[in-house]
């Protein structure tokens, strides 16, 4: 299930999967913000948050982002990020997974939301030993649980993200 309040976006994700050939994605142009949403959808095993964000990990492709940003643009977004984190937390089987994704390194809208969140959401924990990943992964992931990449040292946009786990 693809989840988006612009309709724009969901259609552009079906020409792609038409395109790729994926038959397996429902898409669904729906307000994260409405509380009855958890009502209508039956829970998930994983859950994958792309939350928006300020962009500040794309900044050595779009350099002009520095620009438009700011330390004070963090906080509405950090609210609107904790806000999807908190209802689609209601959404999430016992021992599923929310993984949450921004493309910012920054700690405003990284460790401080998920702490944020945890400090509400005592069921939930960081997964700090997910199975499976590449070797390369290993390496960017910090003792807290939290992946992130730096163009500086990783050569790619600045990018973070975290598995946070029902039990």
């Amino acid at each position: 299930m693809a989840l988006d309040i612009h309709a724009g976006k969901l259609s552009r994700l079906k020409t792609d999967m038409r395109r790729l050939g994926i038959t397996i994605v429902d898409t669904l142009c729906e307000n994260l913000n409405r509380s009855e949403l958890q009502h209508q959808l039956e829970p998930f095993d994983r859950i994958l948050l792309d939350a928006p964000c300020s962009g500040m990990g794309v900044i050595r492709r779009n350099p002009d982002i520095k620009w438009r940003s700011s330390k004070k643009n963090f906080a509405p977004l950090a609210n609107k990020q904790l806000a999807f984190l908190d209802t689609l937390s209601r959404m999430v089987k016992p021992s599923g997974i929310i993984v949450y994704a921004v493309c910012s390194p920054e700690p405003e809208e990284n460790e401080i939301v998920v702490n944020e969140f945890l400090k509400k959401n005592t069921e939930f924990v960081i997964n700090k030993q997910p199975e499976g990943l590449a070797d390369k992964m290993g390496s960017m992931m910090a003792p807290d649980g939290f992946f992130k990449t730096f163009p500086h040292f990783n050569q790619m946009d600045g990018f973070a993200f975290v598995r946070l786990q029902r039990i």
